[in-house]
């Protein structure tokens, strides 16, 4: 059982804002998988995520920008609870951030060079 952390950008088409007043969303899921499948899985999982839809006078284009965290979850209670309901992957946190904000997560990411998931109780 791992926790992933991503962000999400928005970026506007027509560009109508300037590029440092994007939104930005911060994903997290909780995600039963073999560890050496974790990075395609959630890929794939937060590609399907992406949407552009119509909003006033441009089309709001959220895309997936990156995986930032990841964690091993030790707990029996989460996974009896996958299990008995049959759940691969849930998200169970989301935030909206400014470019100020993502770019802190970001720059805080880049320093962990560490690609194993550390474990959490």
């Amino acid at each position: 059982m791992y926790s992933i952390s991503a962000l999400f950008c928005c970026d506007n088409i027509p560009p109508h804002t300037n590029i440092a007043d994007r939104i930005w969303e911060e994903i997290i899921i909780c995600i039963k998988c073999d560890e050496r499948e974790i990075d395609k899985l959630t890929k794939q999982y937060f590609k399907e995520q992406e949407i552009d839809y119509e909003a006033d006078n441009h089309i709001a284009s959220w895309k997936y920008f990156k995986t930032i965290k990841k964690y091993e979850l030790i707990d029996v209670r989460l996974d009896d609870l996958f299990i008995k309901n049959k759940i691969e992957i849930i998200e169970v946190f989301s935030r909206l951030l400014s470019e100020e904000q993502a770019q802190s997560l970001l720059s805080n990411c880049e320093r962990d060079v560490d690609n194993k998931a550390p474990k959490i109780l």
